[in-house]
């Protein structure tokens, strides 16, 4: 089996990183490897192909496949995931801290939200379901504390959603729409 050391990475690579975790993707620890892995997926090819780009110096040899419609990449194991993955898992199941949210930057916050986010109505609505209702309480007392405004959690159908007010979304384009991708924000920014 073959171990590789950490690359050199930036903070930019950290927060996209966090804002991919916190998206939806998975930090995966192999049954007898002894670090982890950054596992990503998206039927956006455009969308996964950009995290990709940025992500390129922790790529694994053949880092896409396909399945269907969605399109997989993953990383070479590193210990840096193991790290983030001690971050966010505990038992196994993925949870959300103040700790990894006081970390998040403008870069972060979008990645996040070009991943699990929506506009609807001209309010922001992030799919938080993977965090339960607790995990999405601690998302919306973040959001409270840092100044964005009121946030409600709701349901869409049975699964839990953080909608943002019209402030708040506001307030949230106002630090993130500068680091949306300009080929995302016909289906990210308010109209």
């Amino acid at each position: 089996m073959t171990y590789y050391d950490n690359p050199s990475i930036t903070d930019w690579h950290k927060q996209i990183i966090t804002g991919t975790v916190l998206g939806g993707s998975s930090l995966v620890k192999p049954k007898k490897g002894k670090n982890c892995y950054l596992f990503m997926r998206s039927a956006d090819k455009k969308w996964l192909e950009y995290k990709a780009y940025e992500l390129s110096i922790l790529a694994s040899q053949r880092p896409f496949t396909k399945e269907g419609n969605t399109i997989r990449w993953h990383s070479n194991c590193y210990p840096i995931f193991t790290d983030y993955y001690n971050l966010f898992y505990s038992n196994k199941t993925k949870s959300v801290s103040m700790n990894i949210l006081d970390s998040l930057r403008d870069i972060g916050l979008a990645v996040w939200y070009a991943d699990c986010g929506k506009i609807q109505k001209n309010k922001i609505i992030l799919n938080t379901n993977k965090f339960g209702e607790e995990g999405t309480e601690i998302i919306a007392k973040y959001f409270s504390e840092v100044g964005f405004g009121k946030t409600y959690l709701i349901k869409e159908r049975k699964y839990i959603r953080l909608e943002f007010s019209p402030d708040a979304t506001s307030k949230f384009f106002l630090i993130v729409a500068n680091r949306i991708p300009d080929f995302m924000h016909a289906k990210l920014l308010p109209k």
